[in-house]
């Protein structure tokens, strides 16, 4: 049995479909949905998400000029108290503020940087990069004079 609509979900289902628009009742299943997925919190009734929404409804969607809820930070639930209406693009801009993103992005990169390192003399090795190879031999305690050898067309000093 299909659950029953709230007068507003009504009002707002009819006035939507008057104006071609999407259903506002699933796009606010699917952002509830979408926020679950995610881990984030929901503390919004269908009244007080469409109450944001609804002068704005027609606006909403994808592409950077679509319209899209963000919270404030990009931290803590989607609630009344804590979100705002926003371009997609001006969204991704604001994400990239967050001081999380900004964490997230130096982790990444200083794995990055290790996961080069680590794979430098191989692959100057896998290249043949002789240069490569003559520089960390010449750090190595075995070969203190690896620099003072020619190999040919290269010559250290």
């Amino acid at each position: 049995m299909p659950k029953r609509l709230t007068e507003t979900q009504s009002a707002a289902r009819e006035a939507a479909r008057a104006r071609g628009w999407p259903d506002p009742v699933r796009a606010y299943a699917a952002h509830k949905a979408n926020a679950a997925a995610r881990g984030i919190g929901w503390e919004f009734t269908f009244d007080t998400w469409w109450m944001i929404w609804e002068p704005y409804y027609h606006l909403r969607g994808p592409g950077k000029n679509g319209l899209c809820m963000a919270r404030e930070g990009d931290v803590g639930p989607y609630s009344p108290d804590n979100v705002y209406l926003t371009t997609n693009l001006g969204n991704s801009r604001d994400r990239k503020r967050s001081p999380a993103w900004v964490q997230m992005r130096w982790e990444q990169t200083q794995e990055a940087a290790v996961r080069f390192a680590r794979s430098g003399p191989r692959k100057a090795r896998d290249k043949g990069e002789l240069k490569s190879l003559l520089v960390r031999n010449a750090s190595s305690e075995s070969d203190k004079y690896a620099c003072n050898r020619s190999e040919g067309d290269l010559k250290f000093q």
